[in-house]
């Protein structure tokens, strides 16, 4: 059988559009930060502190598998503001890499 539940008795969940289920090692793993160690990671209070340092630890792992380092690795609230950021990026890189032309080009 599948480890998850999106898979089971013959039924497959296709509604992945506001929620998805997670492995049970990541339930795990962030258990704590939206049990008791829920402050904003973003915050100088010591109710944040916590946060930060998992989020910490969270882009030192990512950036170990992927092979690079951490201040490389920027973690998203949602698919949209992911989407925003890989269309800003590949502009700014295509203004720095490309021959700039006088034709306008829409990214869609």
């Amino acid at each position: 059988g599948s480890p998850l539940p999106h898979v089971a008795q013959g039924k497959a969940y296709l509604d992945w559009n506001a929620t998805s289920p997670i492995f049970p090692e990541v339930t795990e793993a962030v258990g704590p930060y939206v049990a008791t160690e829920f402050g904003n990671p973003s915050s100088d209070h010591c109710f944040g502190a916590p946060s930060r340092a998992a989020v910490g630890r969270a882009r030192e792992q990512v950036a170990r598998l992927l092979g690079c380092e951490a201040s490389e690795i920027v973690f998203c609230g949602c698919g949209s503001e992911a989407d925003n950021m890989a269309l800003r990026s590949a502009i700014a890189l295509s203004r720095q890499s490309l021959p700039v032309t006088s034709k306008p080009h829409v990214i869609s």
